[in-house]
């Protein structure tokens, strides 16, 4: 059963026209798997086309006045949730509305809000110092009841980071019109169109002296200034011979900008000016006055003054330029796409809308055998494959990774062992899914996800001390029944825990091992003896179940040279280690690059295990190019099949025989590195993580685990 439920954004704007409404309209398309409300007013001059509200499952419009839209926006926001308490994400945009909604109502979880400037009001250039700070001031108070920041171009995410701000993403405006929509106009005379309110950010005085400037060397340029505001300044640039088209609804206004050959964007402040990628969209080439806006967007052609225009014209009445141009500011321009938002969308909304699953982390403070390394690269491919939230609790001293603290908040128990993990947890996640790959888990808690990674214990008790044999059969004979979700690392496992544990096999989620993760490490050459010429590998601890002495005596009795991988084991856990036969060379815990290095060279990896859940080894090996002559026991035929030589764990000599086999015949050798490598790509982390989240209902449906051999 999925924990999440589908989300809703609701979006308020103070204003919902032009480039603020075509960018809420394209968040709303590119974003359909939330259900999308608006909140909004309109500015008296503003031309809203009833449709471009038709993407809203519901629109409501704010009363005026600053205070009245605060009071109304606390009880709106207030009252608003989804289905079955759901998430709500609140979306301000703009200056004003962030100020209102944050004024309004407290961002919590299930109420996070959501901040894009679309330019911030410090960003002005028509206002003082003082007053710029104030606003400056303002944002920053403000920012503590913030919980994400969606800034429109990589300056606004930029000026996002204020102290203590956790979440910034990049939501790149797209281009609103397909290309090719219209044909502009190919008359001989150039015509240069600008675009906006008339006023101060728009600066189209800025615009017409650009202009001027042109005509002084090609009077016959054309101009056109789509949009209306301040009458003098309208009345001014019709003084100079420039068309002021006044207010138009946006198709109109996207008509005459078609019209048009060439796009001079003159404002003096802007979030990201949605109307270069209007003049991209429709096929237009750009020229852009050099503003901090524009950082991070290499457009081809930028002005800082408005005479330069004029070189730039002269520029553009070269055979094929204005075609080269337009290419040009196509190519500066194309992360600015659908599928550009659709991820960032994705980034922005995606973790405030699921609700954190919680990890226990105690695999950081354990020795490190296949167990931790399952857990961890369980743990870094959900963060890596994944949106969904993580909150990493680990114990007292822990050594946190780099890559965890990027992936998951981390929250530091106050102790270790039972006590952090019998009742620390418990008590930190009630109420949370708690995600266990590392053995036991809370016993005091249902929600959670536990981890059984083999029946070892129950098959095997002589490997074991008998507190710990108690101890687990204990511990999984209740989780086994009261945890919600369980998994383990094969098919095999599955049967042999329900069996032992009598519960269904069902009840278990399989996502085994994998290696890709050892293929992306650089070899090191251990500084061990004996690797100058032929050896053989063996990588395990000297558990009794891992069956290491006979095999590793025989190996060595035979005259042939071999180099033993692995710890004593845990004396709290194993009853004992047993001798290896003198001549073995024992390499002891070694580095994944030193391990890498081994694999690469040996001859085979040995692995003559009775009992495994899933055998990580051979599948290691396998994944670097070395043959693998496993035992027939436990999980091995089923992870390896037809792609290994087998032999029986108790017969030493069948061992020697397929070694032999192996040194009499190259091709055979060739084949199984061949057959080997194609079987490891079969498995991956981010297989079994999905595998894992599809258990937990917050991934799609799908056969990402490989289907055993023989099954």
């Amino acid at each position: 059963m999925s924990n999440i439920r589908k989300p809703t954004v609701i979006h308020v704007t103070e204003s919902f026209a032009s480039g603020t409404a075509s960018a809420i309209t394209d968040f709303v398309r590119n974003s359909p798997d939330f259900t999308h409300h608006l909140v909004y007013s309109l500015r008296p001059e503003a031309l809203v086309d009833p449709r471009e509200m038709g993407c809203f499952a519901s629109a409501v419009e704010m009363p005026p006045g600053t205070w009245a839209r605060i009071r109304f926006l606390r009880r709106h926001l207030r009252s608003g949730s989804s289905p079955d308490d759901g998430v709500v994400i609140i979306h301000a945009h703009s200056s004003k509305a962030g100020a209102y909604v944050r004024a309004a109502v407290r961002r919590s979880r299930r109420r996070p809000i959501v901040y894009t400037p679309h330019c911030y009001a410090f960003e002005r250039r028509d206002t003082g110092r003082v007053l710029r700070g104030a606003f400056r001031t303002a944002e920053w108070l403000l920012s503590f009841n913030t919980t994400a920041y969606g800034g429109c171009s990589p300056r606004e995410a930029e000026l996002s980071r204020w102290p203590l701000t956790r979440r910034v993403v990049v939501i790149p405006n797209v281009q609103p019109v397909p290309p090719g929509s219209y044909e502009p106009r190919t008359e001989h005379s150039l015509h240069i169109v600008g675009n906006g309110r008339l006023g101060p950010q728009k600066d189209p005085e800025f615009f017409a002296a650009a202009v001027a400037a042109a005509r002084a060397e090609f009077p016959d340029i054309e101009a056109t200034w789509i949009g209306d505001g301040d009458p003098s300044i309208a009345d001014a640039l019709r003084g100079q011979a420039i068309t002021v088209t006044g207010w138009l609804s946006r198709q109109k206004a996207l008509e005459v900008m078609a019209s048009g050959d060439l796009y001079l964007h003159s404002a003096m402040w802007e979030g990201f000016p949605i109307a270069i990628l209007e003049a991209a969209g429709l096929g237009l080439p750009v020229v852009a006055r050099n503003r901090p806006y524009l950082s991070g967007v290499a457009l081809p052609e930028v002005i800082d003054e408005p005479a330069e225009l004029a070189s730039v014209v002269a520029g553009l009445r070269q055979p094929a330029a204005l075609d080269a141009l337009r290419r040009e500011t196509a190519a500066a321009l194309a992360g600015n796409t659908d599928r550009a938002q659709q991820n960032a969308l994705r980034s922005l909304y995606g973790p405030l809308a699921r609700r954190p699953i919680h990890v226990n982390g105690k695999w950081l403070v354990q020795r490190q055998t296949g167990t931790q390394r399952y857990a961890a690269e369980i743990v870094r491919a959900i963060g890596e494959t994944s949106d969904v939230p993580l909150v990493a609790h680990v114990p007292a001293g822990a050594d946190v990774p780099g890559w965890l603290s990027e992936r998951a908040e981390i929250r530091r128990g106050p102790a270790k062992a039972v006590v952090f993990e019998q009742i620390y947890l418990p008590v930190a996640t009630a109420g949370q899914l708690l995600l266990n790959f590392a053995g036991p888990a809370p016993l005091l808690k249902r929600r959670q996800l536990v981890t059984m990674h083999d029946a070892t214990p129950f098959r095997f008790p002589q490997t074991f001390r008998k507190t710990f044999v108690g101890f687990y059969g204990v511990m999984y004979g209740a989780l086994g029944r009261y945890a919600r979700h369980l998994v383990t690392v094969s098919y095999f496992s599955a049967g042999e825990l329900g069996s032992v544990l009598r519960i269904p096999d069902a009840r278990f989620t399989v996502a085994g091992c994998a290696a890709d993760r050892l293929t992306q490490v650089a070899p090191a050459r251990p500084d061990v003896p004996g690797i100058d010429g032929r050896f053989y590998l063996v990588v395990g601890t000297l558990a009794t179940h891992k069956n290491l002495p006979a095999p590793v005596r025989a190996i060595v009795d035979s005259d042939r040279t071999v180099v033993v991988v692995g710890a004593a084991g845990n004396q709290q856990v194993f009853s004992g280690p047993s001798a290896l036969a003198q001549g073995a060379v024992v390499a002891g815990h070694l580095s994944d690059a030193e391990l890498a290095w081994l694999y690469r060279n040996a001859e085979a990896l040995v692995f003559p295990s009775k009992y495994e859940g899933f055998g990580m080894p051979p599948l290691e090996a396998q994944a670097l190019g070395c043959p693998v002559v496993a035992s027939t026991a436990a999980a091995l035929p089923e992870v390896l099949a037809d792609t290994a030589l087998f032999f029986d764990p108790d017969d030493t000599t069948a061992l020697l025989d397929r070694l032999g086999e192996l040194e009499s015949n190259p091709a055979l050798a060739a084949r199984l590195r061949a057959r080997g490598a194609e079987n490891s790509r079969r498995y991956s982390w981010a297989g079994s993580a999905a595998a894992v989240l599809r258990a937990l209902g917050v991934a799609p449906a799908g056969a990402d685990y490989p289907v055993p051999h023989g099954f």
